[in-house]
């Protein structure tokens, strides 16, 4: 029942789910060693046990594969919030490394670093589209219209061009600022809430800032 209620969780025509992944195997991973533990169960101890190998077996798998830190961090409920409280930071290394475990890591920073990594490369190899649509934005209410060869540019049309330039300028050098922008906000979403409409969302507002913030 636990493993075929855990299979319903990836049971979507219309959302991704992979941020389900990590969440879901510890959901898993806690009921079974629960059940396992338990009088009532006693009969099954063997079965459990057995099903809580494979499981983790797959679960450490994940480590290799960044794409479900990513996933889950992406997903604006939990962020690396979940990380930190489930896996541990730096207290919890230290206290590992305080009983023993000197290979103890720090799996918030682990984290953290696959996201700053990935963030980055993405950054320098694909077009800004906030980047674009807001030169755009902004380019297309101070373009000269056509039948108009005349005008010249004034003192304040040079000084809005120059801010423009600046504004994105600032944003080609600021993944690390928006980065933390993104992971210090706590919206108020729930686990159900459809990721790409809130993307969806979160971009136009983030092209707004930028089209107003120099120009109000």
């Amino acid at each position: 029942q636990d493993a075929n209620e855990i299979q319903q969780y990836f049971s979507s025509e219309s959302q991704p789910t992979l941020w389900r992944a990590i969440p879901a195997f510890e959901e898993l991973k806690m009921a079974w060693e629960w059940k396992r533990n338990m009088p009532k169960y006693e009969l099954y101890q063997v079965a459990l046990q057995k099903g809580l190998d494979k499981v983790n077996k797959y679960y450490q798998k994940m480590d290799e594969k960044r794409v479900y830190v990513l996933a889950l961090v992406l997903h604006p409920y939990y962020k690396l919030e979940y990380i930190k409280m489930t896996w541990g930071g730096h207290e919890e290394q230290e206290h590992e490394r305080t009983a023993g475990n000197l290979n103890a890591k720090d799996w918030h920073d682990e984290a953290l670093k696959v996201v700053e990594t990935t963030t980055e490369d993405y950054w320098k190899t694909h077009p800004s589209t906030t980047h674009s649509l807001v030169t755009a934005s902004v380019a297309s209410t101070s373009t000269t219209p056509s039948h108009d060869t005349t005008t010249v540019e004034s003192a304040f049309d040079r000084h809005r061009r120059l801010l423009l330039e600046q504004a994105t300028l600032d944003h080609d050098a600021g993944w690390a600022a928006e980065l933390w922008r993104y992971l210090k906000d706590m919206p108020d979403v729930s686990k159900s809430t459809d990721i790409i409409d809130w993307w969806s969302v979160s971009v136009l507002t983030l092209i707004f800032v930028y089209s107003t913030n120099y120009f109000i």
